[in-house]
């Protein structure tokens, strides 16, 4: 009986420390996995992000210049300046973050037609620089930066669904798997404190538990002591 509890005891052991090592090898494992992820997600929620501002930056430098032509006032020739700037900065950041994505010629077809949409502000704001109000008017009206903004929206849109539904897809599939990952850490857990309580409470049982060879000598005496008692 005492050999059986020590080796259930030894065998509890082990397996806290089997389930212990199984624990830590998986968290490595999944840790690369996690960050991949996670990094990719943000990856694409940035790519959508930077495609929207840049959009807007490049509408608004339409925006400004057609005023500037209808008004001449420098106010907005300022801010078509300003708004040029913003998009430079912006397109330069979204052709960074969307090196080797998906979205990589999506953003090749933005520069293009955001390129003739640029050279067709450039010469609107040139002619009301010359105070050739109605060649800017005329040219208003022609409608060519209209046209290629619109094909510049159009590969926008197809950049933020593209990138903003795998940025939502990579989220869902990371917490997916953390909650996968979070119910077998819980049931390893669960499963080493049972390991570790029942080789404690067997080494608690063989510690108490009496030792008959040892008790032996002491019942001798007492057998003694009462026959000794007797014979009085």
């Amino acid at each position: 009986m005492r050999q059986s509890i020590r080796v259930g005891a030894a065998l509890s052991l082990l397996g806290a420390i089997v389930t212990m090592a199984l624990v830590a090898w998986v968290y490595r494992r999944d840790r690369a996995r996690w960050q991949n992820s996670y990094t990719r997600s943000v990856k694409e929620r940035d790519i959508a992000d930077t495609a929207r501002k840049a959009i807007s930056a490049l509408q608004d430098a339409e925006l400004s210049a057609q005023d500037y032509v209808l008004t001449g006032e420098t106010a907005y020739s300022e801010a078509y300046k300003h708004d040029i700037q913003v998009w430079q900065d912006e397109f330069g950041t979204l052709e960074i973050v969307a090196e080797r994505d998906s979205a990589t010629e999506q953003v090749r077809d933005l520069s293009e037609s955001a390129k003739k949409v640029l050279d067709e502000l450039s010469a609107l704001v040139a002619l009301g620089d010359k105070g050739s109000r109605e060649a800017a008017l005329e040219r208003i009206h022609k409608g060519s930066a209209i046209v290629y903004i619109e094909q510049a929206r159009d590969l926008v849109a197809t950049i933020q669904q593209q990138d903003g539904l795998g940025a939502d897809e990579a989220d869902q599939g990371l917490i997916r798997y953390v909650l996968q990952r979070q119910r077998e850490v819980t049931a390893a857990a669960a499963a080493l404190f049972c390991l570790v309580l029942f080789g404690t409470l067997l080494l608690i049982l063989e510690m108490r538990r009496r030792d008959p060879a040892r008790d032996a000598p002491s019942q001798a005496v007492r057998i003694e002591a009462a026959a000794r008692a007797n014979g009085r």
